[in-house]
């Protein structure tokens, strides 16, 4: 399995500015960017999140994370939105590993 998170973008106008966002609010990650010319893949192994004021920045105007929403026709990892910030990362899902045999 995988342990690669992110989100996988419709094209817009706004792709550049997402992307640069994301790549500065994850400075410690490698994140690769994959161009499908109807979507783009974005990546990182773990953890990876985007804020909304970064994108705002990059984007020259307000931005209200749901509009993000709206572009990501699917990703990898689990989720949490939040009204200032987005992230995806990798769990492990330990609940079967944990459970004991019946006897």
């Amino acid at each position: 399995m995988s342990e690669l998170v992110g989100p996988v973008l419709r094209m817009s106008d706004d792709i550049d500015g997402i992307v640069a966002a994301i790549r500065e609010d994850n400075p410690d990650k490698e994140i690769t960017v994959t161009d499908r010319g109807a979507y783009v893949r974005i990546e990182a192994p773990g953890h990876l999140r985007v804020t909304r004021e970064s994108v705002a920045r990059h984007l020259g105007q307000d931005f209200e994370l749901r509009r993000l929403e709206t572009l990501m026709s699917a990703f990898a990892g689990r989720i949490n939105n939040r009204t200032d910030e987005i992230t995806w990362e990798y769990k492990s899902d330990l609940s079967s590993a944990s459970a004991k045999p019946a006897h």
